[in-house]
């Protein structure tokens, strides 16, 4: 799990991560990092990969705007469709907000409650979290970790890998899904053998491939998609399929 915490009030910011950690700890709960920021666009501008693995805690009333964590939280909404967002505040009354901004938050959790019942809230979400995670889980799962990027995805999800030469931005381009993060494609092509370097800016997953047009040099998959093979890559391909 990847948490965030966004909150302006360094006291209530260290006591908060200092709860999570000892709640990780104390259930064994493998977490990659916990980053916190003082201010909305340090964490906006620290958005990478996305998926469920994402979480994050978010105060709503932010340098005097009592609406600015709704504000945050839309956008994180609008870059990762699948992150898992809780808001951390003394404003029960902006509960129904959260319908209006559509960021189907997990909780609502006040501040002004009492250490042991604040705690207390904060595993329970944290402990449905991990639940629905194994639950959801897939066995055959391709998993990304670094510290810019972590996720996983259904290997059967991933079509390609999408990057263009001399850059480290890469596309994951799957059947439901896209995921953009940084990397490089060879690195990622020794992860699994079931991914092919078709060419220099894909690297197909083998399984999910309909066929080749050897004419246009296309590579065409199950959902009819199409990414690019390289003349001297077919026959290679071919032998493999």
């Amino acid at each position: 799990m990847q948490i965030n915490i966004l909150e302006d009030d360094i006291i209530q910011q260290q006591k908060l991560k200092r709860y999570l950690v000892e709640i990780m700890q104390a259930n064994n709960w493998p977490h990659q990092q916990i980053s916190t920021y003082s201010r909305p666009e340090q964490l906006l501008a620290n958005l990478t990969s996305r998926g469920t693995h994402h979480i994050y805690f978010l105060d709503v009333e932010l340098k005097g705007s009592d609406r600015k964590g709704f504000e945050v939280a839309k956008q994180i909404r609008e870059h990762d469709p699948y992150a898992i967002i809780i808001f951390v505040t003394t404003h029960s009354e902006f509960l129904p907000l959260t319908f209006k901004y559509q960021v189907s938050a997990l909780d609502f959790i006040a501040k002004d409650q009492d250490a042991k019942n604040f705690k207390q809230q904060l595993e329970n979400n944290l402990q449905h979290i991990v639940q629905q995670f194994n639950v959801d889980m897939p066995l055959d799962l391709f998993q990304f970790n670094t510290p810019k990027a972590n996720f996983k995805i259904p290997f059967s999800d991933i079509l390609y890998f999408e990057t263009q030469p001399g850059t480290r931005q890469i596309i994951l381009v799957g059947m439901t899904k896209r995921i953009e993060f940084t990397g490089q494609l060879q690195d990622i092509a020794t992860m699994d053998n079931r991914l092919f370097r078709s060419h220099r800016a894909y690297l197909v997953n083998i399984n999910n491939i309909e066929q080749i047009d050897k004419v246009s040099n296309v590579i065409i998959f199950k959902n009819q998609s199409t990414c690019l093979i390289s003349r001297r890559k077919v026959k290679a391909l071919i032998s493999i399929l």
